[in-house]
């Protein structure tokens, strides 16, 4: 692990603990805790994360740590956790910043996005049509786009999934964005469904 990475442990979503008897630093809340089966989880899960972000006078800048590492895990939470802070827009700068680099966590933190920011659909479209997720061209794209590499698969799936299911007919007619995505169905197996299921277990999280 980068020493960067570490920082996480010093976070207010981190506590000395032991596995198996050997202290390690443990993780004070997953996001199973919030969607898990228990049909309470929701409200059990939502108060403790709010008794975490309590204990900190600035929980954003925890938020923003969990976001800035590569290890993809501690996304989860985050992506919830910025439903319950003040600084919203500031979260949505978070959120697309951790996109745009690249995460396993793509389809939570763009379901996030989706909900949050307010300018989601012209934020979301704008990266679809830059390449701001690709580079180098595919060859079928060369003359098109002078890209030639989806750098960010699970990123633009994401983004199209959820721009397609707020509003269907905005991207029908893009035959660039449709190549791509076209191409990627084939690379980047369920990232749609994921991000749609992501969304709806957080609209329902919000509306518990």
């Amino acid at each position: 692990m980068r020493s960067e990475e570490f920082e996480i442990y010093e976070t207010i979503f981190y506590e000395k603990g032991t596995v198996e008897g050997k202290e390690c630093n443990v993780a004070k809340i997953h996001a199973n805790d919030i969607f898990g089966e228990n049909p309470n989880s929701y409200a059990e899960g939502i108060n403790k994360l709010k008794e975490i972000l309590a204990t900190s006078n600035e929980p954003e800048s925890d938020i923003e740590v969990l976001l800035s590492v590569r290890n993809w895990r501690p996304h989860f939470i985050a992506c919830i956790a910025v439903f319950y802070v003040e600084d919203r827009n500031r979260m949505v700068s978070l959120l697309w910043k951790a996109l745009d680099k690249g995460s396993w966590a793509s389809p939570q933190l763009a379901a996030s996005l989706s909900i949050l920011d307010s300018s989601f659909i012209e934020n979301a479209v704008a990266r679809l049509k830059s390449g701001v997720l690709i580079i180098e061209p595919l060859p079928m794209l060369v003359e098109r786009l002078k890209t030639d590499k989806i750098e960010n698969p699970n990123g633009f799936l994401a983004l199209w999934s959820l721009v397609n299911k707020i509003n269907n007919q905005l991207l029908l007619s893009d035959c660039n964005i449709a190549d791509i995505k076209h191409r990627l169905d084939k690379e980047a197996d369920n990232i749609s469904n994921i991000s749609l299921h992501w969304r709806e277990k957080m609209l329902e999280m919000l509306n518990a």
